[in-house]
């Protein structure tokens, strides 16, 4: 299976799960002990408040131990990995990074100033997250803002005064340097952060288990679904699994923040599941091969726009602070595969999963009267 195929087979899954809603470091990254850098915030016009990350060296991607240290579940694809090998040393200069994902009201804010269209999509599997009557769905104020474009998510950075992230400012913001797997350690913790597991209301310690969940959630959109499967090895069990349509469990995105034991050394929210993030950056499936500083990762020109963290409807492997992942930068996915007739055909949807978060440089931040008098390290 390549890697687009299981990014659009991922993207596909989650966004039927929300109209399912609807209609109802270094090597020894083992050894990496959570603890959080001192730092300091800022609030920004927009209503956000930016967390300043110190410049400096940081272990960018993953080594093969640290592939295999998952769940057996996961290791045999391998390749599935490759984009984020090997793992790296790169520089970063010092930069602010939002402290949350943006939310409905601070883009709202955005669209009334400015008339730039709401997000709004006319497919049947955007109508959870649409803003149907001008505004965010009632109830999702303090959401992260999804249905957006990379070009979306680019006008709001720049009417705020900021920018969107590099892979790498976002990735070290992510992990600090000391080269933990995830935001919060090295070790998986699935109540930390919102994740295909919270919906499924159990572990998912493999690539089977997870689809096997994803397609029996795809079975049914009203109603109850029940049947002898077990979830866990997608194998026939004596014990049938019953899933309701309506499960609180599928109230699948989270106010921004809800989790704060998973937040980053940085003290960075939500950089592990809830919705994937936009980067600067196109998507160059060969970056830790050629990478050593912040500045050239901007050479690249692709197809694909690099897309982080994780999304809360994806299973632990991508929610690890290294996972790279790539998506078109209109926000819409067209996969071909052949139908019940066997002929090639095209299918489109819109992406429900990515939200984004925006940075800004040390001098942006100064020429505005914000973050005075910095120490020039304060790790």
């Amino acid at each position: 299976m390549t890697r687009l195929f299981r990014i659009a087979l991922f993207l596909l899954i989650a966004s039927v799960v929300g109209l399912l809603y609807y209609v109802s470091k270094s090597p020894q990254v083992g050894s990496a002990k959570s603890r959080s850098i001192i730092t300091h915030e800022i609030q920004c016009s927009d209503g956000s408040r930016m967390i300043f990350v110190p410049a400096g060296e940081f272990y960018m991607g993953s080594t093969k131990t640290e592939i295999n240290s998952m769940p057996e579940g996961f290791r045999p694809n391998i390749e599935h990995y490759a984009d984020e090998m090997p793992q790296t040393k790169v520089y970063v200069d010092d930069f602010y990074i939002d402290k949350f994902e943006v939310t409905n009201a601070q883009y709202n804010e955005f669209v009334s100033q400015t008339g730039y269209p709401p997000p709004y999509y006319s497919h049947d599997l955007a109508k959870p997250y649409n803003w149907s009557s001008g505004t965010f769905p009632v109830g999702t104020a303090n959401h992260p803002v999804v249905l957006v474009s990379w070009q979306d998510a680019y006008a709001y950075a720049r009417w705020a005064g900021k920018r969107l992230p590099t892979e790498t400012e976002w990735e070290k913001a992510a992990r600090g340097t000391d080269g933990r797997i995830y935001p919060w350690g090295s070790d998986w913790n699935g109540s930390k952060c919102n994740n295909a597991e919270r919906v499924a209301g159990r572990p998912l310690n493999s690539y089977t288990a997870w689809r096997g969940f994803a397609e029996i959630q795809r079975t049914k959109l009203e109603g109850v679904v029940s049947g002898p499967w077990n979830i866990l090895n997608f194998t026939p069990s004596a014990q049938p699994i019953t899933v309701y349509a309506d499960d609180t469990r599928l109230k699948h995105l989270q106010p921004v923040g809800s989790y704060p034991e998973g937040r980053s050394p940085y003290g960075i929210h939500d950089m592990a599941g809830n919705a994937m993030e936009w980067c600067a950056n196109w998507y160059d499936p060969k970056l830790l091969t050629r990478i050593k500083s912040d500045s050239q990762i901007t050479n690249y020109q692709g197809t694909y726009r690099s897309v982080r963290g994780g999304s809360w409807m994806r299973p632990l492997d991508d929610q690890r602070t290294s996972a790279r992942d790539a998506c078109p930068p209109s926000g819409y996915l067209s996969v071909k595969e052949k139908n019940e007739q066997g002929k090639m055909q095209t299918y489109s949807w819109p992406i429900v999963a990515i939200g984004f978060r925006c940075a800004m440089d040390v001098d942006d931040a100064k020429r505005m009267g914000l973050g005075q008098g910095l120490p020039k390290s304060m790790e």
